[in-house]
């Protein structure tokens, strides 16, 4: 079982619809190839049943869960030893061996799964089995944890993991801060004589799913086999089986590859066989200085691979090339692709941002406990403080070295830390309870200093503001101190006396640039905010995390006068952060480390970064804009123009569409073909050799 059957003709190409079949019930989730007569085994996850039918999807019937009502069952896997059926509950982890009608006959076992940073918890969802797998000839299991997500390996004998490995696409590592990749279904490979040679495994490109094939020790090949044709979009693909299935046109044997896809609630078969060419993997960007570094992992057999900067080609290195430096950039947001050649073929691009100037990375940890979440941020007498959800407030060196641990002063049971503010006149810390939005002074060992503060912002009945950061100013309310805070749910930020009065709102500029739907389940991005030491009393002006309600994470941090809430152009770009872990908030200060102005950028998933915030010597583009008009083959976008410049370029997904003149706002691209697309905008200083881009994902149909 798992190994590819011989016999089989080739189908027209990797990954094309042989066919789709409606699922003969309902929430189908693993499947199994029943090695006794080659019909198939299908769990109804909300049905507490499993159904057993043909290949042409004709049903044969259904059996009992064995977790009973309430009961979720993931995976199944054919076990061959015993000529019986292994069935994961996905979420309570119990493994149990039952007969065709459902009947417990032997493993019954809770599968020793690692904890995962999500609130949900880890989840089980394709199985496979490998038959000389396990000791003394039992068997092993593989199962695919989708949230770490992670691959398993137990022994059926006894029930211990044998191994575990990462899924090769993971964006953060296990456990990480939360972030996960598409996953679901496996497959074992093996040869003739049942040595494991390898795995399917299903994973995505972001739009699509596809199927990766794997080494056996779970490390990529490049090799991927694109689910496109079952078009189901970003389906959930939560089990795979490996068969030979009947072409109904031809009525020839195809080796395909046959699996569940969740949103159709369908059973495909799709050819199995590989491409002719494998894809380049695990390509990354590391800036240093002025110079960007990237690395990959080729595939075997290029002729050549070629490297692009903005979407202009500036290596063409040798076939087997897993590394390039692009050294002496002038500051700036830079996008790389890189493709592979074999021949007339050519490999998908692959993508990473490098970045130098405003917004490079300089230093990252993940915080000391791994919290669930990290809030807010800032800095007093040497110190990073920081909220988290574990109800602490944690500190840390501008090295990032962990200094403390000390408990926060709310611990009602719906009590919830939210933003924080160093008071440097008294050397105590302000924080705040997003439950009920009261403010408590505390001494910096935790011990309170006075009573609580009612905040008076406005607190509709339909949705409740949530106080997310904030920033101390000792000066700034006619010489007494004040609060500079930002409230997330509508994007405003207050001006508070330390009475909790308030003293002055505007709203968040990215609000105004992109007001939220009204109504709407999406809010524009705000939540960081920090003083700017170098300039005037250090609250002149102030830095705003956000990102708007379209650009769906933060990506900016906007510097804008105090008073008025005006955007008064340096923009630090966090696309560099974003690459490392994608998260939609962050919290934000600033302070100067070893002489050089830096931002403290803390990730909602409890990563701590520094990032440089020198002005870059041109100010950039800002508030790209992507729209499609009600005509529907063109994109409209508008920015705003900085400059002078000599030239403003622009790309479509990383492909240079059009050059306009220095002093241009916008452009209408007339050739965009249906689907997705991300627009950057470049402008070009060619005298002083200084160039940067900005991204924004726009979409035309």
């Amino acid at each position: 079982a798992g190994s590819i059957l011989p016999g089989g003709t080739a189908y027209a190409a990797s990954g094309d619809l042989i066919e789709l079949i409606p699922f003969p019930g309902s929430t189908a989730q693993g499947i199994t190839r029943d090695g006794a007569d080659g019909t198939y085994w299908t769990p109804s996850l909300l049905g507490e049943v499993i159904h057993h039918y043909n290949p042409d999807g004709t049903a044969i019937g259904t059996i009992p869960s064995p977790f009973g009502a309430g009961g979720r069952p993931t995976g199944i896997a054919w076990y061959p030893q015993n000529d019986t059926l292994l069935v994961v509950d996905g979420f309570t982890h119990r493994l149990v061996e039952i007969d065709r009608t459902g009947t417990l006959v032997g493993i019954d076992i809770v599968l020793p799964i690692a904890p995962v940073p999500n609130f949900g918890g880890p989840v089980l969802r394709g199985m496979a089995v490998h038959e000389a797998g396990g000791n003394n000839g039992i068997g092993s299991l593989y199962v695919v944890e989708t949230v770490g997500p992670r691959i398993y390996e137990f022994d059926l004998g006894t029930g211990t993991e044998i191994r575990a490995f990462e899924h090769p696409q993971d964006p953060d590592g296990f456990p990480g801060g939360g972030l996960s990749a598409p996953s679901g279904g496996i497959e074992v490979l093996t040869d003739a004589q049942g040595v494991l040679t390898g795995f399917d495994l299903v994973g995505g490109d972001g739009s699509q799913p596809l199927v990766l094939r794997l080494l056996p020790d779970g490390s990529a090949t490049g090799f991927e086999i694109p689910l496109a044709s079952i078009g189901a979009g970003n389906s959930g693909i939560p089990g795979i089986i490996r068969t030979v299935v009947i072409d109904p046109i031809s009525n020839l044997p195809v080796d395909a590859l046959v699996g569940i896809s969740e949103t159709l609630n369908a059973v495909f078969a799709v050819d199995g066989s590989l491409p002719p060419i494998a894809q380049i993997a695990d390509l990354s960007c590391a800036s240093t200085g002025d110079t960007v570094s990237l690395a990959w992992t080729p595939g075997p057999g290029y002729d050549a691979i070629e490297v692009e900067r903005d979407g202009e080609i500036i290596a063409t290195l040798a076939g087997d090339a897993a590394a390039y430096v692009d050294p002496s950039l002038a500051d700036g947001v830079y996008e790389y692709t890189v493709r592979g050649t074999l021949s007339a073929l050519t490999t998908d691009p692959v993508t990473c941002v490098g970045v130098t100037g405003a917004g490079q990375i300089l230093d990252q940890i993940e915080l000391v406990g791994d919290p669930q979440f990290a809030l807010d941020i800032s800095f007093g007498d040497g110190l990073l403080y920081l909220t988290t959800s574990n109800g602490t407030i944690q500190s840390y060196t501008l090295d990032l070295f962990f200094n403390e641990e000390i408990p926060g002063p709310f611990t009602g049971p719906d009590d919830a830390l939210s933003a924080i503010a160093y008071r440097t006149d008294t050397g105590t810390l302000l924080v705040v309870n997003a439950f009920d939005q009261t403010m408590q002074e505390i001494d910096i060992f935790g011990n309170l200093v006075g009573t609580p503060v009612v905040l008076a912002i406005d607190v509709p009945d339909d949705d409740p503001p949530y106080l997310g950061a904030m920033t101390y100013d000792p000066t700034g309310n006619n010489g007494s101190p004040q609060l500079w805070a930002v409230e997330s749910t509508r994007s405003i930020v207050y001006r508070l006396a330390l009475d909790g009065s308030v003293l002055g709102t505007y709203l968040h500029p990215d609000e105004i640039f992109e007001p939220t739907p009204d109504p709407s389940f999406i809010d524009t991005l705000a939540l960081g905010i920090a003083g700017v030491p170098e300039i005037g009393s250090g609250f002149d002006q102030l830095d705003l995390a956000g990102g708007t309600v379209f650009d769906r994470r933060m990506r900016r941090i906007v510097r804008v006068d105090a008073a008025t809430g005006t955007p008064t152009g340096p923009q630090t770009p966090l696309a560099a952060t974003l690459q490392e872990s994608n998260t939609r908030y962050y919290a934000i200060e600033n302070a100067t480390h070893l002489g050089e102005p830096v931002t403290y950028a803390l990730d909602l998933r409890s990563i701590l970064y520094r990032i440089r915030r020198a002005s870059p010597p041109v100010l950039p583009v800002t508030y790209l804009r992507c729209e499609q008009p009600d005509v529907v083959d063109r994109a409209e976008l508008t920015f705003r123009n900085h400059g002078p410049y000599d030239s403003i370029t622009i790309a479509r997904d990383g492909s240079v569409i059009a050059t306009l003149p220095g002093d241009a706002t916008a452009f209408t691209d007339l050739t965009a073909p249906p689907g997705r697309h991300e627009y950057s905008v470049i402008h070009n200083r060619i005298s002083q050799n200084l160039q940067a881009s900005w991204n924004l994902v726009g979409n035309t149909f």
